[in-house]
């Protein structure tokens, strides 16, 4: 996960450039924002967030991606955000609620009229990583008590 991180730049997207997402676009490289912020996909309606996160400015990298989790979630474009964090600090912490919560509240606009599909979150974890698993519950826990969206969570441990 940590080669991720750092040799995949080309790999990762930036906060202005998430804004530009079309239905059209099935996978987006870019220029990392910096070396402290996740790689960023989006492919074949699976938003993928892998490596790890502790940018400087979490509001500024992360508030357009949520604005465009919202927008994409509502109309379809994004059915699945799949995360594979290695670690991640607290105010990024507070961003990744508030882009679930995001997702959620689209995804609800749109799953709502189509209920083929299944919005989910892919919760992905290393064996033994005891804190980050429990960090996936929390957040499914937060979304469904606080703000009662109920997407289905599947917890991956990974080897």
């Amino acid at each position: 996960m940590a080669a991720d991180n750092t040799t995949g730049l080309e790999n990762r997207i930036s906060a202005e450039s998430i804004a530009k997402l079309s239905i059209k676009e099935t996978k987006i490289k870019t220029k990392s924002y910096n070396y402290c912020t996740p790689s960023i996909i989006l492919e074949n309606e699976i938003l993928y967030i892998k490596g790890r996160s502790l940018p400087e400015n979490s509001i500024g990298f992360y508030d357009p991606i949520i604005d465009q989790v919202r927008k994409s979630a509502s109309e379809g474009k994004i059915a699945i955000i799949d995360v594979s964090l290695g670690y991640f600090n607290t105010s990024s912490s507070n961003r990744f609620l508030e882009l679930f919560r995001a997702f959620g509240e689209g995804a609800r606009e749109y799953y709502s009229k189509d209920s083929r599909k299944q919005p989910t979150i892919n919760w992905n974890y290393e064996k033994d990583d005891d804190d980050m698993q429990e960090n996936g519950e929390d957040y499914m826990n937060i979304l469904r008590e606080v703000y009662h969206i109920y997407i289905p969570f599947k917890f991956v441990e990974k080897e």
